[in-house]
């Protein structure tokens, strides 16, 4: 198509109200939008129904549900995604249309991957591709129509969940209301979004219309500091406090309690053998995992300081178990009273945790940590705890970038 063509099309769209990211596709024309969040640790389905209210473009969430295996989960069997980790939720899906009495050829899907598959795509790209054939596959057995199948960029994924936090706190309504930014924290990658007046010729920048207004979205991604890979490298370090043995993000518990003998890092096979949590130590750790990221740079200047920041995901899990949601400022204050100390784990951080009914508790000395030293320690964002709050839902709406990429997409 002609670059005319293209902006004849463009300007026409746009007349009729319909968002356009500026590379120039056009939005899905189906109104029922079905997305795969393949994610690191799992795999979620989301149903949405888009429609037009006067120039702007709404998404209603119809339908979620878990409990997908995550893709990268394929890599040695890669044959099997389709059959195994798509089918399952397909099935659900499509029993729901036929529920709200939903025709298939009115729903375009799509299976977006996040960071596990971009490290898998790193180092085993043959498996990647036979895995999105067998996907691809899979959900051809439906009368949906399949859109895109792939790994999504990690500017992109920043840039949708940018997208998904504003829609849902009314930006795009045409209220006034200033943007918020966004800083994501998953299992394998780490997001930053927020709107900037710098050039747009900054590779880390995207330009984007969304109902007839236009926003320069600084988006960056960085592999690795999710906050299980995070983790793996704090582990993997041969600093003092790293290890498997005497780790200075673990707590103390010499007596076993609650039948821990050793605590289950949840990556790589690792098991922590003895615990000697120490706030400074720790953060130390994280410092040095950060450090070759820069993620400081990220954070500079005068449109970052303006803008009023939303953590998100594992930040979100984070703060809520150290009960830092309400007031940020006492989330090191809290990790350091209940961490550190002897039998500081049935003591102490057991207890404050919720017991058995936390499956992030073992681990959640060290993400509290890693949570702290990436938001506000030397060689993280360096965020003020007054620009900042953590959540999960706004307005009872859960925050997904899934319904920021049924609303733009690409």
């Amino acid at each position: 198509m002609s670059d005319l063509r293209r902006l004849l099309i463009h300007g026409l769209l746009a007349l009729l109200g319909v968002g356009l990211v500026a590379c120039g596709a056009l939005v899905d024309p189906n109104p029922y939008v079905a997305v795969i969040d393949a994610g690191s640790s799992g795999s979620r389905v989301y149903l949405y129904q888009r429609s037009q209210s006067g120039s702007q473009t709404r998404t209603e969430l119809l339908y979620s549900e878990a409990g997908g295996l995550a893709m990268s989960s394929f890599e040695t069997n890669p044959t099997e995604a389709g059959p195994k980790g798509v089918q399952p939720l397909l099935t659900t899906l499509r029993t729901k249309l036929a529920q709200l009495g939903i025709d298939e050829a009115q729903v375009s899907i799509h299976l977006l991957a996040t960071a596990g598959m971009r490290l898998v795509e790193q180092r085993n790209p043959d498996a990647a591709a036979t895995l999105y054939n067998s996907v691809r596959n899979t959900l051809a057995s439906t009368r949906m129509r399949v859109g895109r199948v792939e790994t999504m960029s990690g500017q992109l994924e920043a840039l949708y969940a940018w997208a998904n936090a504003n829609y849902l706190s009314g930006t795009f309504s045409g209220s006034g209301k200033t943007p918020v930014g966004i800083i994501e924290v998953g299992g394998a990658s780490a997001q930053l979004a927020y709107v900037t007046s710098a050039s747009a010729a900054d590779s880390n920048i995207i330009s984007v219309v969304i109902d007839g207004r236009s926003y320069r979205v600084y988006g960056i991604s960085w592999l690795g500091l999710g906050q299980n890979e995070a983790r793996r490298k704090m582990i993997e370090s041969t600093a003092s406090g790293g290890g498997t043995s005497n780790n200075a993000c673990y707590p103390d518990n010499p007596s076993g309690a609650g039948g821990l003998t050793d605590f289950d890092a949840d990556i790589g096979g690792y098991r922590i053998a003895a615990g000697r949590y120490n706030f400074d130590t720790c953060s130390s750790l994280y410092s040095a995992v950060l450090k070759p990221f820069n993620v400081g740079a990220a954070s500079q200047g005068a449109d970052f300081a303006a803008t009023y920041l939303l953590g998100i995901s594992s930040l979100e899990f984070a703060l809520k178990d150290w009960k830092a949601l309400d007031d940020e400022s006492v989330l090191d204050d809290n990790l350091k009273a209940t961490c550190e100390g002897t039998n500081a784990w049935g003591a102490k951080v057991s207890p404050f945790l919720g017991g058995s009914t936390n499956r992030f508790a073992q681990n959640s000395c060290a993400n509290g940590t890693f949570s702290h030293t990436l938001m506000f320690g030397s060689s993280g964002v360096g965020v003020r705890p007054s620009q900042f709050s953590a959540v999960s839902t706004i307005d009872g709406q859960p925050l997904t970038w899934t319904q920021g990429f049924a609303l733009i997409q690409d």
